[in-house]
This record gives C-alpha cells, structure tokens and sequence, in this order.
C-alpha cells in the first residue's frame, strides 16, 4: 500500500518568542520573513524562506545558524529583541492572470511584449510549461533577425560619390532617402540668389559656377518658393535681392517648422565667400521646405504616401519602401507625394552586404571594393574563400580638357576641375620634374575668374 502523504508543515507562530525555534520552511509561491521589532518600531531581518527553500539570514554582524536537517523545517536560537518583539510576514502573490504570465515570460524570452505576441500565447487559455516550450522551438526554427543587418540598412552616411566603402542610393531604389529640405550638404560651395516671386513670396534659385564657363547669373534650378509671412520669408528677406550668396554650411539636425513650412534649421551664406564670420549673414536663414509654383516646373513623378516610411527622431525625413515604377527615373532629384508634399533625394551610402548567403559579388564596373574579412574565432566555422568578388580594374584614357567635359565632371562629382593655358614646358622646366611630371600644388591668382 503506497504511504500516505506527509501531513502539511506547521503555520509559524504570528511572534514566536526568544531562545530556541523550530520554523517551518516556506511552500512554492510564498515568502516568511522574519523580523525583530524595537519598541519604537524599527525592523531587523533576521531570516527569510522563500519558495521551499531553506531558511536564510542576511549579511548582519551576527547572523542566526540555521539547521534544516529535518527537511521541512528549520532550527534556530532566535535573538531576544530589544523591548520589542520578534514578528512573522507570510507574502503570497496575487494569481496570475494569462496575459500577465505570458508578458512574463516574454520579457524573458524577448526584447519585450506587445499585446500581438501575448494574444498569441494566450490563445488557448494559461501558457502551459509544454506550450512555452514549443514557442521556443518555433523560434528557433526561424531564420535569425540579425541588429547587423538592421542597422546596417539604416546607417546611411551623406555620400556624393561612390567610394571603397560603399555605393549611393540611386533615388529609384528602395531604402533611398527623402527630405523635405530644399538644402543639402552638396550644396556646400554652391551659389544661391533670393529673388522676389510674382505672389509676394521670395525664390531661392541655385546659380551655375563661372568657373565652368556658365555665364554670370545662370540658373540651374529654383529650390523653392518661400511664401510671405513665415519665418523662412523673414530671414531670406534680409539678403540683398538678385546677389549670389555662397552656401557655407548646411546643418544637419532637423526640426519641424510652424505650418509645415519651414522644416529646417539654419542655412550658413556668405558674401562674397566664406572666408571670415564678416561675411557671413547674420542671422543665418532657416532651410524652408520645398515648394514649386509661379512658373517654376513640378517634378517629373509622383509616389504614394504609402511608399514612404519616416524615419523616427528625424523629422521630415522618410525612406522609399517600395519601387516607385517606371516613372521614376535614375537622375531624379525631385519627387511629389500624393499629399502634395514635395521631397528631394538626400544621397546617401548604401553599404555592400557580404553574407554566406548572399556573397558580395563586386564586378569591374561597379565603385565598390572587394570585402575582406579578418577571421575571427566568431566566423572560424562559417568563413570561406569565394571567387564571387572581382576587383574593379580601371585604365587609361585619353580626354581632351574642353569647357563641355570639366562641366559634365563637375554635374557628375560637384567638384572643381581646371586646366591651365600658356603654361610653357621648356628644357628648364623639364629638368623640374616637381612641376610637370608629378601632383604639385596651385595657388589661385586674385585676377582668376
């Protein structure tokens, strides 16, 4: 016949008294603590059980010796208290309820609960041990959603041109990023000029380099229209009207505008350059939101609100989620929301993934470099050696340097390239190979265009 079981232990006395005790342990779900109260109420602990655990005392200057041997109970010489008493506190939880136990659980298994994942452990009633189990199972079987590669998409330094560590996003393409600033950082060096639009606002136009040959005064594009009364409208209205200004700086932390127009903040000018803080304006104008109208020519092509996700903590900001079609083409610059808001394509770097998976396969045409590497006892099992990776591989050519080609370069890289006429290359100059067979230096003369 199989043994009864065990009857249940003792309840510990409400205020035992001093000298020697024998204390019950506690049972799964409780707390006892046990304290010596003062006669003016200050509590020591003196010991705790906790879920069937043997009892314990803290760190005091003399802690009570505990003998469990009996199993369900301990032993224990207990204090005298100081004119006050000895004292017991029994702590039981609350039940817990389904949705509370499955938060639990989660904000163990995960980086935390939403009410979908604790909707989906609750389905079927209180998580089970066999049910919880099995959610970890299921995890597990799912491919990895790696912070690298998230973090990676979303790490997009300003970048103008394609480099060694990465390539721009074509404004076609899906992760291209969009803001509503009619400035940018390529903007830098550039010339603006405020001019007044026929509705009483102000036009901010971009001015072509003489440098390149353009005539004095060339428009390549009109940013925006600034309407009369904002903020924008008061500090472009300080600028001498039908002047180029040289953009110096274009800061790069955000802030929304009253009404939605003026989105920026601060856009450095400087004239006739940048050279000292006399001629800078002062204050410097906001970066106004891009607008077009009074005769100015929209974008080419739309895309719908719905493509474009916004960026948290960066205002008036969002990436293209989706491919916008066919409209869309790779030297556009501007887009037009269905809401009616317009945007510009902010270039920026798109960093090369490199996976088992999905090796980097760089060819010759491409700007990127080949990804090395270094193994490491975290990639010991998993690197490998492909030939999926070709080297760019660049020769020569011949280019004459006429006003059209250092005009499609600088389209191309926003950089300055000159060349130089009545240079003569004598016997002496040859025998200085410093000057006309290597990188050497140029100062720019005053009476320089």
């Amino acid at each position: 016949n199989p043994k009864p079981p065990p009857p249940p232990p003792p309840a510990p006395p409400s205020s035992p008294g001093a000298g020697p005790a024998t204390l019950p342990k506690s049972i799964a779900g409780e707390l006892l603590l046990l304290w010596s109260v003062s006669a003016s109420g200050y509590r020591t602990l003196l010991g705790r059980s906790y879920h069937g655990h043997d009892w314990e005392s803290p760190r005091l200057s003399q802690p009570l010796r505990w003998d469990c041997s009996q199993g369900w109970a301990c032993e224990a010489a207990l204090p005298a208290p100081d004119g006050g008493s000895l004292q017991f506190d029994l702590l039981k939880p609350a039940a817990a309820t389904a949705d509370a136990r499955a938060a639990r659980f989660l904000l163990q298994a995960t980086f935390g609960p939403t009410r979908d994942t604790i909707s989906a452990l609750t389905a079927a009633g209180q998580p089970t041990t066999v049910q919880l189990s099995g959610w970890v199972s299921d995890q597990m079987a799912l491919p990895p959603t790696l912070h690298r590669g998230y973090y990676r998409a979303r790490t997009n330094q300003p970048l103008a041109q394609p480099t060694a560590g990465g390539d721009v996003f074509s404004p076609c393409e899906v992760g291209s990023r969009w803001t509503r600033h009619a400035f940018h950082r390529e903007d830098v060096g550039k010339e603006v000029r405020v001019t007044n639009a026929s509705n009483g606002g102000l036009r901010l136009e971009l001015l072509a380099p003489t440098s390149m040959g353009f005539p004095a005064g060339t428009v390549t594009l009109t940013l925006t229209l600034i309407g009369s009364g904002s903020s924008a409208h008061q500090t472009w209205g300080l600028l001498e009207r039908g002047q180029p200004y040289v953009i110096c700086q274009v800061e790069s932390f955000w802030r929304s505008g009253r009404g939605g127009v003026e989105v920026g903040r601060g856009v450095q000018v400087g004239r006739p350059n940048c050279s000292s803080a006399s001629n800078m304006a002062d204050p410097s104008p906001t970066n106004p939101a891009i607008r077009f109208g009074d005769g100015v020519a929209a974008p080419a092509w739309t895309f719908l609100d719905a493509q474009l996700h916004p960026i948290a903590s960066v205002n008036d900001a969002a990436l293209l989620g989706s491919s916008p079609g066919v409209s869309c083409s790779p030297a556009s610059q501007f887009a037009r929301s269905v809401g009616g808001q317009y945007y510009r394509h902010d270039r920026r770097m798109k960093l090369m993934r490199n996976t088992l998976a999905a090796p980097a396969n760089v060819t010759a045409a491409a700007a990127e470099a080949c990804p090395v590497v270094a193994k490491t006892f975290l990639n010991a099992d998993s690197c490998q050696l492909r030939r999926s990776c070709v080297p760019p591989r660049y020769g020569s050519a011949s280019r004459t340097l006429s006003p059209a080609v250092l005009r499609a370069w600088y389209a191309l890289s926003h950089k300055h390239v000159y060349y130089i006429t009545g240079l003569r290359v004598g016997e002496e100059q040859r025998n200085q190979p410093d000057i006309c067979f290597t990188s050497s230096r140029w100062l720019k003369g005053g009476g320089g265009a």
